[in-house]
Formats: C-alpha cells, structure tokens, sequence
C-alpha cells in the first residue's frame, strides 16, 4: 500500500527589480537561416533571423504562481492506494504570469529517498493525470517499495 500527502504551505512573494524572460518556448534554428550548399550568389550564406520573441516582464511584487491540489483533496485523510491500483492526481494553477513550457509529475518516497516518474516532459496545459501503478511495477526499473510508504507529489517545471 502507498499514501500520498501534498504539501500545503504557499510561497511568498519575492522583492527586488521585476523579472524580465522569454515567454515563449525554445525551437530549432529556422533551417532557412543556414547555408545548404554551394550557391552562386555573392551572399555569405546565411541570414539573420528577424523573429521576434515574446517577453513577459513579472512586477517584482508579484505573488508567487502556486499550483492547488484538487485529487486528491489535501484536507482529507492520507489517501491508501495499492500498486495495481490507477491514482488521479489533478491540479488548479493560480497566480501564474508566464506559464512552463513543459513539467515533471514525480511521486517521492522519503523511505526509500527515491523519485519514482509519473510523466515528464508534459505539455504545461495538462492539470490531471492517471498512474496506473500496476503497469508502472511491472514495466519499471526502479520497483514501488511494497511495504507501506508515505508519497509526496511533485510537480515542477
């Protein structure tokens, strides 16, 4: 059997000069900007790109964006879950200036100081997901413990 418990403490807001990044995600180099071959122009084979990104400046009094817990509710009891059964685990954002691009969905076990991944990589958008715990056992390298083990999720950029 397993038990998850989510943390409920909220972060504080930070102070200092705002924030300033690029809000938009990371791609390849535009296959355009780059020589392909010989060419019998004069140029030197390459262009500068003129793309614009977008910026997204975060007042330095900003409250932290913190993610709440829907499934399981934090105020109920410790949830038990055996490996083999699924577990949902879903999710509000709130207070969020400029979004992921991607997160990590990992379940910690502090008996066994060990991450076991539920996703990663996942879209931002995404506020539930399902670990079929039985599939997880039997396809893994790192096996869930099974003695009776205290959980924390962890979601993270």
């Amino acid at each position: 059997m397993t038990c998850f418990k989510a943390s409920g403490s909220r972060p504080t807001s930070g102070v200092g000069e705002a924030i300033v990044g690029d809000a938009t995600p990371k791609s390849t180099a535009d296959p355009s900007s780059t020589p392909t071959g010989k060419s019998n122009s004069k140029e030197s084979g390459s262009k500068k790109s003129t793309k614009k990104t977008k910026t997204t400046k975060i007042p330095a009094d900003a409250v932290a964006g913190t993610i709440q817990m829907v499934t399981p509710n934090i105020y109920d009891a410790y949830p038990i879950y055996k490996i083999g059964d699924t577990v949902t685990f879903e999710w509000n954002y709130t207070d969020v200036i400029a979004s992921p691009s991607a997160i990590n969905v990992v379940a910690y076990c502090s008996q066994a100081a060990q991450d076991f991944t539920i996703t990663g990589n996942a879209s931002a958008d995404m506020t539930r997901v399902y670990w079929d715990t039985g599939k997880y056992q039997s396809t893994a390298t790192d096996k869930l413990p099974v003695y009776v083990s205290l959980f924390h999720r962890v979601l993270g950029d």
